[in-house]
């Protein structure tokens, strides 16, 4: 969307599957496609930046916040976190890494937000055990080389 674009002359249409973003004036489709996952229409929001705003030009032109259903976490029974992240925004796109992602979890459900409190949790003492296994072993590899080195000293010393 140009900066600089009036919200009323956009025509935005989220779905449960589907997101549009067109120019009502031109016909202009800016953002189309069939989502990944599927999003809750009535709280899903879309807004402007104001022209304004000195900021404006580094900030987006339109903005959209898609509420998501979640269904993964229904399907499943369960409550892992990672069922809630989208693979991509839209189908025909290729999968957002993880590193690409900055994640927001104040909006998750209490037990599921407790459950994956208790997994970090987890896999924060799992990784400090394997760092001090692995400080411990550097060290004993390091030992073991003086080891080596003085007995090659001594030995090059007793050879005439």
């Amino acid at each position: 969307v140009p900066h600089g674009t009036p919200a009323k002359q956009l025509q935005v249409t989220i779905t449960a599957w589907t997101l549009e973003v067109r120019d009502r004036v031109t016909g202009q489709v800016y953002l189309s496609g069939d989502l990944a996952r599927g999003v809750v229409p009535r709280e899903c929001q879309w807004w402007v930046a104001d022209s304004q705003d000195r900021d404006a030009l580094h900030a987006p032109a339109c903005s959209l916040l898609l509420v998501k259903q979640n269904l993964e976490l229904l399907a499943r029974g369960g409550w892992r976190h990672a069922d809630t992240v989208w693979p991509s925004l839209f189908l025909d796109q290729p999968e957002v890494a993880c590193d690409d992602t900055h994640r927001d979890y104040t909006d998750l459900p209490p037990q599921v937000l407790e459950a994956h409190r208790l997994q970090a949790a987890r896999e924060q003492a799992v990784s400090a055990l394997e760092v001090g296994e692995r400080d411990e072993l550097h060290a004993l590899e390091e030992a073991e080389e003086r080891r080596r080195e003085t007995r090659a000293a001594r030995l090059a010393a007793m050879m005439p």
